[in-house]
């Protein structure tokens, strides 16, 4: 009888214990949600983009003695802690004392000595604990995709609010996970035949360059005919191999830093289904990161329509190839005419296809380099021989801008208006960039404005900031795109053989010229 109590009164004790940390890591995942609502009023936003600032690629902050004292080095910083979790646990913790001090202490011992190297911030803890528990790399690709992985403690919430960021599902990869590139198994077929390539180009000219009424009188693809007629359509047999990587790899090949064509990768044969083509596509997408390339794919048996117009209906697999810059310019160029004609689940499955890898087609390392780092290098055009430095911000969904505060010929702004292209230095790497000035829209002027602000707090910043989000630079704003990373025969090609060129001597023995500043 008396064992019956006592195993009773524990078992009530657990369930209000559970019930306690469930209600307050709940509490904090909406608080977590609303700070990432990028609003001029929403204070909470100001106080955690701070916490954002701070580079944890490597791990968080190593321990500091007014950690002991709940302050974590800046007054923001400690009211982001307060706010979001301490007080929402004290609240919960004057309905449930006795299990409430104990969360509590948890929460003490793991925000002064866990959470910043050990358990929450520390990219070396990973697996099958992260699933469970929201801490390593599960809380670390929150920081890289601020739109997922918000839970505290748990990744319970983020499950089932489906804001978990997860790998996709691949039957390329070994016993269901996903793996790294090279190790997934090969992708088998046989040579192309003769007929192959000739029945290709007929269904493009038979269904991609007939026009259709439903498409505003457009065909289904509205630059395909024109691309053809140039040679810049290029065909390419799937051909057998020993991974992925080396599918990859031969279509960089075939690209040979040529952005401007559209490769077809085919697979004659037809040995997949559409699940196991469209997560081929993904794969070489993660593969094409750092190249700026993007992949669909085109399946017969994928009944997808713009209004009663099919545009998949290919003879074979197929997979299209093109420079996310191409695809970004096409959408713009045919945004008041071709994209009217589409309707919300048609964007809703071309976003879950190739969404992933059109917004974030700079390399991951670059978005989290310009989280956390003032200044960033860039050289203008194709004849400026020095790299300057400029204030560049990236907004939540990946956009990546700057603003100059010099309009003379050795501006990097006027370079790249002029060029439309450029170069940008982070880590000792070298990436190519395209560059748009934007036309002047009072929405997206005052997001950049707020990013700004936000990103440049530090006080020797401030006076150029401050300048920068004036009106008058509203209109002197320009958007980047991705165009792939600098590598050896691209650094030749850009320099036009000059020797003194920054994108040349990265290669050489020579350190790169001292970057002049502009803010």
């Amino acid at each position: 009888m008396i064992r019956n109590f006592f195993l009773t009164d524990a078992i009530i004790w657990l369930t209000r214990l559970l019930l306690v940390v469930g209600i307050w890591t709940l509490v904090y995942y909406f608080l977590h949600r609303i700070a990432h609502i990028r609003h001029k009023r929403n204070w909470l936003h100001k106080l955690h983009i701070i916490h954002h600032r701070t580079d944890y690629r490597n791990g968080g902050s190593r321990f500091r003695p007014g950690f002991l004292l709940f302050y974590f080095g800046d007054i923001r910083a400690t009211l982001d802690t307060l706010l979001m979790m301490t007080i929402p646990l004290v609240v919960i913790t004057a309905f449930f004392p006795d299990q409430g001090i104990w969360v509590i202490l948890w929460h003490y011992i793991n925000e002064v000595f866990l959470a910043e190297r050990i358990l929450e911030h520390n990219p070396r803890l990973e697996g099958r604990l992260t699933r469970i528990f929201a801490w390593g790399t599960f809380h670390l690709k929150h920081h890289k995709n601020p739109r997922t992985n918000f839970g505290l403690l748990t990744t319970f919430w983020d499950n089932i609010f489906n804001t978990a960021h997860r790998e996709k599902f691949s039957p390329f990869t070994s016993g269901g996970r996903t793996g790294n590139l090279h190790e997934l198994p090969g992708y088998s077929v046989n040579q192309s035949s003769p007929g192959a390539e000739q029945r290709l180009l007929q269904y493009i000219k038979d269904k991609l360059e007939v026009p259709h009424y439903d498409l505003g009188g457009l065909p289904v693809c509205p630059f395909v005919r024109a691309e053809r007629l140039s040679g810049r359509i290029h065909l390419l047999p799937l051909q057998t191999v020993s991974c992925v990587q080396t599918v990859a790899e031969e279509v960089r090949q075939a690209f040979r830093g040529k952005w401007g064509q559209t490769l077809l990768l085919y697979d004659e044969h037809m040995r997949t289904d559409v699940v196991m083509s469209g997560n081929f596509a993904r794969t070489l997408n993660e593969a094409f990161r750092a190249d700026g390339l993007v992949c669909i794919a085109l399946h017969p048996n994928d009944h997808f329509k713009i209004g009663t117009v099919p545009t998949r209906d290919v003879p074979f697999p197929v997979y299209l190839i093109q420079s996310a810059r191409q695809i970004m310019t096409a959408r713009l160029n045919l945004g008041r005419s071709y994209y009217r004609n589409w309707t919300e689940s048609d964007w809703s499955l071309l976003h879950q296809q190739i969404g992933d890898f059109l917004p974030t087609v700079f390399p991951e390392d670059f978005r989290e380099h310009l989280m956390v780092s003032p200044l960033i290098e860039i050289l203008g055009g194709r004849e400026i021989h020095s790299f300057l430095e400029t204030y560049m911000v990236i907004t939540d969904d990946y956009r990546v801008f700057s603003r100059t505060l010099m309009r003379s010929s050795r501006s990097w702004f006027l370079a790249i208006q002029r060029t439309g292209v450029g170069l940008v230095k982070y880590d000792g790497k070298i990436i190519r960039v395209r560059g748009e000035k934007l036309e002047y829209d009072p929405g997206l002027n005052e997001l950049i404005n707020q990013v700004y602000l936000e990103k440049y707090q530090d006080p020797e910043d401030v006076p150029f900031v401050k300048q920068l989000v004036q009106p008058e630079y509203g209109h002197f704003t320009m958007e980047f795109y991705f165009d792939g990373i600098v590598r050896e025969q691209e650094a030749l090609a850009w320099s036009g053989g000059d020797v003194n060129h920054p994108a040349q001597v990265i290669w050489g023995t020579e350190s790169p010229p001292a970057a002049a500043p502009e803010k």
